[in-house]
């Protein structure tokens, strides 16, 4: 975890997600932050170019795994 993304961010990889679904969250990295933004409820992701933004829905992602 730590690896892949230290490797992404000198990258420059514009975003990187790390979810954690024992303690249902994730964290969400650029290439410009020392400490991740920690979600829980969902994930957006909107590119300039988008017509629209990818959103993920953690909570809803998890509460599946629950019925698994």
């Amino acid at each position: 975890r730590f690896t892949k993304r230290t490797l992404y961010q000198e990258r420059r990889v514009e975003l990187y997600w790390a979810i954690d679904p024992e303690q249902r969250h994730a964290e969400a990295w650029t290439p410009e932050t020392d400490l991740p933004v920690v979600e829980r409820e969902r994930l957006v992701w909107a590119p300039s170019d988008a017509h629209e933004p990818f959103v993920f829905d953690l909570t809803a992602r998890f509460a599946r795994l629950d019925a698994e």
